[in-house]
């Protein structure tokens, strides 16, 4: 197996390229929010959606749907 270490300010290996989308991704605003916005960018992410239509404030809602998909082991949408 191959691996290695990419330090900080250091070069990719050759065909690797980075994109940020720090602009673009939403931010939490307490110190108990982290799960549900983790789960949410995942669910996102495996959907193929590439904007992040939700905000900190939402994530009371969010909460309730990610304990509603897995009580009834089904996903909402």
């Amino acid at each position: 197996m191959f691996y290695f270490v990419v330090k900080k300010n250091s070069e990719l290996p050759a065909g690797w390229t980075t994109e940020s989308w720090s602009h673009d991704v939403p931010q939490q605003d307490n110190g108990s929010d982290c799960g549900v916005f983790t789960c949410k960018f995942g669910d996102y992410l495996s959907r193929g959606f590439t904007k992040f239509n939700f905000e900190a404030k939402n994530m009371q809602t969010m909460r309730k749907a990610i304990l509603i998909e897995i009580a009834y082991k089904k996903m909402l949408f």
